[in-house]
């Protein structure tokens, strides 16, 4: 989809799956900041449903189209958010019927105008629409899914990988161990109890960490998922199929 344009066309239409609708009418840019507050308060109890989503894309767009409505519209200016079962559809409505929304080309993004191009990129589908005296400018902004779940043979790569890299762990504790008790070692052959006292005590540590770690390293792997039987089936003993009469048939290529 072109981000740069906006095209007429009028909104969507909501499924019979629609969930809930929300609407508010801002007056000021204050009005619309407290505006915003409620819906994000709406959107955290559930009163309005976001599925796994956080809602921050929808209160953007809001922010965008609904602070465009005050500035180069006429009032009343009103925002409503219907919840659908895919996402939320934003509509802005205003009495600016001959000011249709033009995103800035070729302006430096610091100079601000950029509204439009960010809901565009923001949201599934865009345009904007007349009613009469009435213009609608709208947005369908999908939810984000939940991330799918990782596969058994994932799952299988990642304890194996674990498992090897605590092997390497519990080989290097152990090595630790060892010099630290030759370093004891020569402390007490030396005289130098306290030196030798604090290196046997580093490295009792060293072996119990080695030894959790070596533990750690034999974590049994998760179990494959088993594979599906791809052989074909037998049809032995089965009746045969007959053909229904109601049933309609292939459509077949016209030659």
């Amino acid at each position: 989809m072109d981000h740069s344009s906006w095209a007429q066309r009028p909104p969507p239409v909501p499924g019979p799956g629609r969930a809930a609708m929300w609407h508010g009418q801002p007056g000021t840019a204050a009005e619309l900041t407290a505006m915003r507050r409620r819906l994000r308060t709406v959107l955290a109890d559930g009163e309005l449903p976001a599925g796994a989503d956080d809602g921050e894309r929808l209160l953007l767009a809001v922010e965008e189209l609904a602070s465009n409505g005050l500035r180069h519209g006429r009032p009343p200016v009103d925002v409503t958010v219907t919840a659908a079962v895919t996402g939320w559809l934003l509509q802005v409505r205003d009495t600016a019927a001959a000011q249709p929304p033009t995103p800035a080309i070729g302006r430096d993004a610091a100079l601000g105008g950029m509204g439009l191009h960010l809901v565009a990129r923001l949201s599934r589908a865009h345009g904007w629409d007349l009613d009469g005296e009435h213009k609608t400018v709208w947005a369908h902004i999908t939810y984000r899914m939940p991330p799918a779940p990782p596969s058994q043979q994932r799952i299988r790569a990642a304890t194996a990988r674990a498992r090897d890299l605590t092997a390497c762990l519990a080989a290097t504790e152990a090595r630790i161990a060892g010099t630290l008790q030759r370093m004891a070692a020569d402390a007490a052959a030396a005289g130098r109890t306290e030196h030798a006292d604090a290196w046997c005590a580093v490295a009792e540590r060293a072996s119990r960490d080695a030894e959790r770690a070596h533990r750690m390293s034999l974590t049994p792997l998760p179990a494959p998922a088993p594979r599906r039987d791809r052989s074909p089936r037998s049809t032995a003993g089965r009746p045969p199929r007959t053909a229904d009469p109601d049933r309609p048939g292939p459509v077949l290529p016209a030659r």
